[in-house]
Order: C-alpha cells, then sequence, then structure tokens
C-alpha cells in the first residue's frame, strides 16, 4: 500500500483511509459464514454483551483472553 502511494502534499486520514480501500477486499462475512467458507467470526466483547446479541456461528473470546503471554 505505501509503494503505491505518493502524494503531493502532507497525508491527512482521509488520504490514508483512500489509499488502504484501493489496497483492500471487501468481505460479505456473514455470506461467508452461512456458505460454510470456513471462516471464523471472532466476537471481542465481553460475556453479557454476548449474550445479549450474537451473529450465528461467532465464538466468543474476550478482549481480556487476548494478547496474553507478555
Amino acid at each position: 500500500m505505501y509503494d503505491s502511494f505518493h502524494p503531493q502534499r502532507p497525508v491527512t486520514l482521509a488520504d490514508f483511509i483512500r489509499s488502504a480501500k484501493l489496497c483492500t477486499q471487501t468481505i460479505t462475512p456473514l455470506r461467508k459464514l452461512r456458505a460454510n467458507e470456513g471462516l471464523l467470526l471472532l466476537d471481542v466483547r465481553e460475556h453479557a454483551e454476548f449474550e445479549a446479541g450474537r451473529v450465528p456461528g461467532a465464538r466468543l473470546v474476550a478482549r481480556g483472553h487476548l494478547g496474553g503471554g507478555r
């Protein structure tokens, strides 16, 4: 992404977002989940939030459980 982005003026957040969109692919997670395409959807909210409503097939991994090992 950065190799193809050479603005003539200072880089703004909008410039960065526009550049990132040129280099990324948008997916539809629900379609991929329903099609059983091997997509794993992690919900990083807390347990109570997850229980209040979630995407079918999502797995709960609360933020507090991520990034361990330090």
